[in-house]
């Protein structure tokens, strides 16, 4: 009876298809009306045969009603289906069924964006904005060079013709489409230029006409208002980007006092609250990116040649105050900022934790820079560079936390990784002869904890990469280090505590694999790296050993190194503590027969021997009695 049901399907499809009528009907309708099919082969196989031929039984004539019924039933079905479908066609144009081809100025377009090498985008675009940061910073100079034969009113009114000049041309190009992207440079030139004017009205002497700082102020903020309302109609973050980066320029073009950190703490404002309204992720990735190098590059040299400056290059408090206020104001502005920007694609992701990543490291370098410039002139015992870096961590830890409220699990690893490493960097500050390897130790071990953690395959790879630098470092260059540190009124050798160091970090990552919880977030393809981490520091032990253990009792010391790492891998059930413990062992024996059999004095010889005899039967016992045990379970 299935048999009939799936034939009766099939044979639907085939004479809709043929007839070239809407085939998901039909099949809807022959999978509903199949079991009549099946009633009727039924009713004909139960039915009974006519008692005479050519006579049909009762019983055939109400099957014969029956079916004639069931066609009628159909033809009404067919009609209102063929209604259905005129009523489809009449109601959905044509041109949304039909997949339309492009049109042939569409497709010349597109062989024409293809066509569009390096030569055509530099030289309608990159040239534009070059042109316009150039013809900007020369109407700046002008404005700030001291005529005899210009007044300030003058040179300010240039300065606003040239920027009327700008808008009134961008505004013609913009109506041409072939020349919009060009409009919107000089349209940026226009606002800078605009803003250049109105900065100059304070801040540049061979101008200065307004003499009250509150009345500039005011005047900036109308003129940034302006601008952001102004910028907000093209959609572009690449117009506003541009405009707020001649902006900024014109900070470092004058004198420079407290108003200046309101000027710049306005600028940055309203780029987070445009790239926060418009959702421009972009936006406030580069202008954190300009915002710091333009501080660099133009500020900050301002700042050095104030005449205050000692010959030292050290850095007056005035200057520290106006330099470090708006590395901090940005720096703020842009973190608080990032906690608004939803992270709704991946894309986005990825931009807001490369602009965490930014903000934090320029900020920590401006930051220790002035703080090591200004530090001379303080009479603080405290160490100022220390707890800048240690509070800075603690905010980022902070950042983490409330990350993690949220439930962004790569934002979460971003601001734990930047405060584990200011931490690290704090700790380098405060104890400076430690080294940077044990920086560089524990940043690996920071690494890989929170790669496991959060499962980021990234930290993983950045932390393997690490150790690798760390194994080279503490190699070529800790191993052979004469420094000692006073510790509590003892002396440590500084290799020794830096082998010591890594040694129980690497170790730390090697066994951490054994742990349940920790294992299910590790693929079992890295497992085997893990286990690598043990090999490598059974390596660094053994080198300290053979640097600094007197040559007489050096097989010795290589015997208690594998008892060591014996006893670690009896405690973790670990083999691969194991297998080092019998490598080192090897490696006792072996120098013990090749080399202190003929050249060290009848006393150690003996002393050696017999102790490391009685090591090896003891070693001998344990795998008989323990490791065979755990074979068996």
């Amino acid at each position: 009876m299935g048999i009939i049901w799936i034939s009766s399907i099939v044979a639907t499809i085939i004479l809709a298809s043929n007839k070239k009528l809407n085939v998901a009907l039909y099949v809807i309708l022959s999978i509903l009306l199949g079991p009549l099919a099946l009633i009727i082969a039924i009713i004909d196989q139960s039915g009974k045969p006519s008692s005479k031929a050519g006579k049909p039984s009762e019983f055939s004539g109400n099957v014969a009603k029956e079916l004639n019924d069931i066609k009628n039933s159909l033809n009404c079905l067919q009609q209102r289906v063929d209604k259905f479908e005129g009523l489809v066609r009449e109601k959905m144009p044509l041109e949304i069924l039909s997949t339309p081809e492009p049109a042939p100025e569409e497709n010349e377009q597109l062989k024409a964006k293809e066509t569009r090498g390096f030569e055509f985008v530099f030289g309608k675009y990159w040239l534009n904005r070059i042109g316009a940061v150039i013809l900007f910073l020369g109407v700046g100079f002008f404005i700030s060079y001291a005529f005899k034969y210009l007044n300030a009113v003058t040179k300010i009114s240039i300065g606003y013709l040239f920027a009327i000049a700008a808008f009134i041309w961008g505004n013609i190009l913009e109506k041409k489409k072939e020349y919009l992207k060009i409009s919107w440079g000089i349209l940026g030139l226009a606002w800078g230029l605009a803003y250049l004017s109105t900065y100059a009205l304070y801040y540049i002497k061979a101008t200065q006409i307004i003499f009250d700082p509150v009345v500039e102020m005011w005047l900036l903020v109308a003129i940034s208002f302006l601008a952001v309302i102004y910028n907000l109609k093209y959609r572009s973050w690449i117009v506003t980007l541009f405009t707020y980066i001649l902006a900024f320029i014109t900070a470092g073009m004058g004198n420079f006092d407290y108003s200046t950190i309101v000027y710049c703490t306005l600028l940055v404002s309203s780029i987070a609250f445009i790239s926060y309204r418009q959702r421009w992720h972009n936006l406030m990735l580069f202008g954190a990116c300009g915002v710091y190098l333009i501080y660099s590059y133009w500020i900050y040299p301002q700042l050095l040649g104030a005449f205050l400056v000692s010959k030292d290059f050290s850095l007056p408090v005035y200057e520290f105050q106006l330099g470090f206020s708006i590395v901090f104001a940005s720096w703020l502005i842009f973190l608080i900022t990032q906690f608004f920007l939803k992270p709704d694609s991946k894309e986005r992701l990825g931009i807001i934790v490369t602009g965490i990543l930014v903000n934090a490291a320029f900020f920590v370098f401006l930051g220790m820079s002035l703080l090591y410039k200004v530090k001379p002139h303080l009479d603080w015992t405290l160490n100022i560079v220390f707890w800048f870096l240690m509070i800075l961590g603690a905010v980022y830890m902070l950042c983490s936390y409330i990350y993690k409220r949220i439930g962004v699990p790569r934002l979460i690893v971003a601001n734990a990784s930047i405060a584990a490493t200011l931490i690290a960097m704090a700790i380098i500050v405060k104890f400076p002869r430690l080294g940077v390897a044990f920086f560089w130790s524990l940043e690996v071990l920071s690494l890989f904890i929170i790669g496991i953690y959060y499962r980021e395959i990234i930290y993983r790879i950045l932390g393997a990469a690490l150790a690798a630098l760390v194994f080279l470092r503490i190699i070529a260059v800790d191993l052979f280090s004469n420094k000692y540190y006073a510790i509590a009124g003892l002396s440590l050798k500084h290799n020794i505590a830096i082998f010591a160091f890594t040694v129980l970090c690497f170790y730390l990552l090697g066994t951490i694999v054994k742990n349940k919880k920790i294992g299910e977030k590790i693929p079992d393809s890295e497992i085997g790296y893990y286990r690598g981490f043990i090999i490598v520091a059974s390596i660094l032990l053994t080198s300290i050993l053979w640097k600094e253990v007197n040559a007489k009792w050096l097989s010795l010391a290589l015997a208690f190194e594998g008892i060591l790492i014996l006893g670690i891998g009896m405690l973790f059930k670990d083999k691969a503590y194991r297998l080092c413990a019998l490598s080192v062992f090897a490696l006792g024996c072996l120098r013990l027969i090749l080399v202190d059999l003929a050249n060290i004095n009848a006393v150690y010889k003996i002393v050696s021997f017999v102790l490391l005899g009685i090591i090896l039967l003891s070693v001998s016992f344990i795998y008989a009695r323990f490791i065979s045990k755990e074979q068996q379970t």
